[in-house]
């Protein structure tokens, strides 16, 4: 038990030590597109993540039915390849903060999906 205790204030003593470090480090005041869209994507992709995950759990719980698993699995898919479509459109271009229509459709479809499935379950 002391070990774990010395081992978080060691790390708690860490993080206070190096918190003031990116204030000195050199940065960017403003963001690229290209970083801007990579960050969108980021967060995009990490939402519909979550929403799969979230899905699968239940699953796995026995909270819902695994009739559903094709069908969010492949509106998940779906979601992977637009996902792939944007990343290397975003890569091609340093000015473009644009992110493609059909990856926003596609996580809209693997939401609804989701959404369909659990109302049929619960019916």
């Amino acid at each position: 038990m002391k070990r774990i205790i010395r081992a978080y204030v060691l790390c708690v003593a860490i993080s206070f030590a190096c918190a003031p470090l990116p204030l000195l480090l050199p940065g960017c005041a403003n963001p690229t597109p290209q970083k801007i869209a990579v960050t969108t994507l980021g967060s995009i992709h990490q939402s519909a993540d979550a929403a799969y995950m979230a899905y699968i759990g239940l699953v796995l719980k026995g909270k819902l039915s695994e009739d559903g698993v094709p069908q969010v699995s492949e509106a998940y898919r779906a979601f992977q390849r637009e996902f792939a479509v944007a990343v290397a459109l975003v890569k091609g271009s340093t000015n473009s903060s644009t992110i493609p229509p059909g990856l926003i459709a596609a996580q809209g479809r693997l939401n609804e999906t989701i959404n369909s499935v659990k109302v049929k379950a619960e019916k």
